[in-house]
């Protein structure tokens, strides 16, 4: 530890010697091939904040103008602009090839112009190219240029970059520049080996404890020397200098990780689940924060992703520092120890973004400020968490003693404890068991229930069928139509032969007898007996027609006790249906049918007449309801309700459909989540028993169709019924 600090002081010192300044004069030049000149203030810079100025533009456009810099360490900040510099170089000393080194591995692109025998001549390097574009015989993070053999000539630089951009810019010989890398390569050699030191020391104590707190502390190290090792170059460099993705965003994504990981570790260490849950919740809050940066940088956008992992890490350490002190408040020993390892580190990432933003200066402090901050906090963090081991072997004994000293009234309690639970699980069993044979014969009781109802169901409708009947047939049936022809028959000759009897008097009677005759025809209104003679038997035919259709139908229809599939017509499933339900029917309603053409299916007729029976009786009720519900006047009161039928197949070639729609009343949202459940009813009591629809379910999912319902209260509602031509029966 002694020797770090030793090493480190002499590096400041020689550094500060390295980095001497240069004489202010406009032309940078070189006198000695030791020499590293910081050529900060000797440069001119001028900002393209439209990214469109080529090198023509630059070096020959009279309007721009270049700015004289007065800083020894440019430094851009976050803006995501194109910037241009130039500087011009007289070298006299010995060595003849200088190198231009730009110690600043996380810019974009930087392409670097100047003139030589009337030609312009341009270099190209950047993070996406890092390994392939070293100067032969370097392998190094800085980006490195070998300049001209020229005594003089002046260069230009462009630089992009969608992160912070700053520039320590050096020239110098091989001697030198080397000299500055190696120097460098110690210091960062040595923090690299603090890490790697403390993350095996934390992983053997977390394979031994099985502490979770090591584990998340080993983590967080990783990503904290993993963010250092991107920052500087090397992860472009060794780890993945060939991936031009990892190369572009690594210093977006790495950082993100390393945020995460120290959320991770906060959490555990400062135990914020029973120290201060509302710690918790802000941590994650900063977790959504460096979830946003990533979110942006996926999306492409890459300056703003920068700016949001910026001042994430900027405001998550100032509140991690508060978390922290509010839990010291607490008592919790563990937090005085955060307070003082991970405060030093989050003051150096306070430091490290406020010169990101310009605020502070560029300089070797800020420059160093997260490694010489994460290396304290490493070694401090890794002392709190050992004497967290002493903590806990403390407590440990202290809850042996308790335990021995009060095992025997534990084991005491425990056997008495057991007494008694035995018992109540013994007759908690005998309860399980009672009620478990009373819900059994409730069920079965319910199942009872169901089948009778059902069956009760099926006899209304019968007896409604037969009601229907007695309605309509009020002679004997048979008798009326075989005779009804013969007799019309009979009256038509009789009629032919008053005819010809009347042609035949005309010659033989006198004149008077035919005046008496023609006296009677036009009393009797001769011509008009003989139409309605026509028509009264033309009705008569008609009547028994339509009983001899009724009872067809009637015959289709009660086909209720058929139990095995039969090819059908639904169409005549559905004519025989409104048949039967002609009486019920009110005069204002009207039935419109839309009938496509459609092949005999496999089904049970008896279920499918039964089916149609209670839609349409269904809808024939909501109508009635409407008109109690929904008094209409004026025009509206003479308005037709309408039950709508309409079949058709459906796209596959497979299934029917068959749509029941009404002008009724409608459901709310409400009632049609209940109208397949048993024994719900929206009709008054007696004229109902709820049974309707859910047999209409039941008959469908036994043909594997599908019921669907669209209504609107007030408006109607409509039935949609799906069957296949052959189904598969469902049990």
């Amino acid at each position: 530890m002694i020797r770090f600090f030793k090493i480190l002081i002499l590096f400041i010192f020689t550094f500060h010697e390295l980095y001497s300044f240069p004489d202010g004069l406009d032309t940078i030049k070189f006198y000695n091939s030791k020499d590293l000149v910081n050529i900060g203030k000797d440069i001119y810079y001028f900002v393209d904040s439209s990214s469109r100025l080529s090198i023509n533009d630059i070096i020959y456009d009279s309007s721009i103008n270049f700015i004289h810099s007065s800083y020894r360490f440019l430094n851009f900040g976050i803006t995501g602009y194109t910037y241009w510099i130039k500087f011009s170089i007289l070298n006299q000393s010995d060595d003849k090839n200088l190198i231009l080194d730009i110690a600043y591995p996380t810019i974009d692109s930087i392409d670097l112009f100047y003139v030589n025998n009337g030609l312009i001549h341009k270099i190209s390097k950047g993070q996406y190219n890092f390994k392939d574009s070293q100067v032969p015989g370097y392998n190094v993070p800085d980006f490195l240029f070998s300049l001209p053999n020229s005594g003089f000539n002046t260069f230009y630089v462009r630089f992009r970059s969608y992160k912070q951009l700053q520039l320590p810019i050096f020239v110098g010989s091989n001697y030198s520049v080397l000299n500055q890398i190696s120097l460098r390569n110690l210091i960062f050699g040595i923090y690299v080996g603090i890490i790697f030191i403390m993350i095996f020391y934390n992983l053997f104590i977390y394979i031994a404890t099985l502490d979770d707190n090591y584990l998340f502390y080993v983590i967080y190290i990783f990503f904290v020397g993993l963010t250092q090792v991107t920052l500087n170059g090397y992860g472009n460099l060794f780890i993945w200098p060939y991936s031009r993705y990892l190369s572009m965003n690594c210093d977006f994504i790495v950082p993100i990780l390393n945020g995460y990981a120290a959320i991770l570790f906060i959490m555990n260490f400062l135990n914020l689940k029973s120290t201060f849950k509302s710690g918790k919740y802000i941590l994650y809050l900063i977790g959504a924060l460096y979830t946003i940066s990533l979110f942006l940088l996926l999306l492409n956008f890459r300056l703003k992703s920068f700016l949001f992992l910026q001042t994430s890490a900027l405001f998550g350490s100032f509140l991690a520092i508060l978390i922290g002190i509010r839990v010291a408040l607490t008592g919790y020993k563990p937090a005085k120890f955060f307070l003082l390892a991970l405060g030093v580190f989050l003051t150096s990432v306070i430091v490290f973004v406020l010169r990101n933003f310009n605020v502070l200066p560029f300089n070797i402090f800020t420059s160093y400020s997260l490694e010489i901050g994460s290396s304290l906090e490493t070694m401090l963090l890794s002392f709190a968490l050992a004497d967290k081991i002493n903590t806990y072997k403390a407590e440990k004994e202290q809850a042996q003693l308790a335990m021995l000293s009060k095992s025997e009234e534990v084991r005491m309690v425990l056997s008495q404890q057991n007494i008694t639970l035995d018992r109540m699980v013994k007759k908690r069993t005998e309860d399980l068991e009672k009620a478990n044979l009373e819900l059994l014969q409730t069920l079965k009781n319910l199942q009872d229930a169901q089948v009778q109802l059902i069956q009760a169901e099926k006899m209304a409708t019968l007896g409604q069928l037969t009601a229907g009947i007695a309605h309509e047939i009020n002679n004997p049936i048979n008798f009326v139509k075989s005779n009804v022809k013969p007799l019309q028959m009979d009256l038509f000759d009789l009629i032919a032969l008053i005819q010809a009897y009347e042609k035949q008097l005309q010659l033989l009677l006198p004149a008077h007898a035919m005046e008496e005759i023609e006296a009677i025809k036009k009393k009797i209104h001769y011509p008009e007996l003989i139409d309605e003679i026509r028509i009264l038997l033309k009705g008569i035919e008609e009547g028994a027609e339509r009983t001899t259709e009724i009872i067809r139908g009637l015959r289709i229809f009660s086909r209720l006790d058929e139990s095995e599939l039969k090819k059908a017509d639904i169409h005549e499933c559905i004519d025989s249906t409104l048949i039967l339900l002609n009486n019920s029917i009110p005069d204002n309603v009207i039935v419109e049918k839309h009938y496509a053409q459609l092949p005999l299916i496999e089904c049970y007729p008896g279920k499918v007449n039964q089916m149609l029976m209670n839609l349409l009786t269904n809808a024939i009720h909501a109508i009635k309801s409407k008109l109690k519900s929904f008094p209409l006047s004026g025009e509206q009161a003479n308005e037709k309700q309408k039950i709508i039928i309409t079949t058709g197949m459906e796209p596959d070639g497979q299934h029917i459909r068959i749509s029941v729609a009404d002008t009724g009343t409608g459901m709310t949202p409400e009632i049609k989540q209940k109208i397949f459940e048993p024994f719900f009813t929206t009709k008054e009591v007696g004229e109902g028993t709820g049974l309707g629809l859910p047999i209409v379910y039941s008959i469908v999912e036994k043909h594997g169709g599908k019921i669907f319902v669209e209504t609107t209260y007030g408006k109607g509602s409509e039935f949609i019924i799906i069957l296949p031509t052959t189904p598969k029966p469902v049990a």
